[in-house]
């Protein structure tokens, strides 16, 4: 089995650098936003991570919780 995404592989540049946000669907506590940087290394994303919110903050509907970058 081979590591990363093949669609991804085929529709997006080696050197092509993408933004995205993880916004919330509903008002939500957070809690688990640290786990966002672990995975990040264990995927060896090699993302920018920028985390906004902080466990136990309340959030509002489409507020956006992490920015990555890579």
């Amino acid at each position: 089995l081979s590591f990363g995404d093949l669609t991804s592989d085929l529709c997006v540049a080696e050197n092509q650098q993408v933004h995205a946000n993880i916004i919330t669907r509903e008002s939500i506590i957070v809690c688990g936003l640290s786990l966002v940087n672990r995975i990040n290394e264990l995927a060896r994303a090699n993302l920018t991570v920028e985390v906004l919110a902080e466990d136990g903050q309340k959030v509002t509907k489409g507020e956006s919780l992490v920015k990555l970058i890579g």
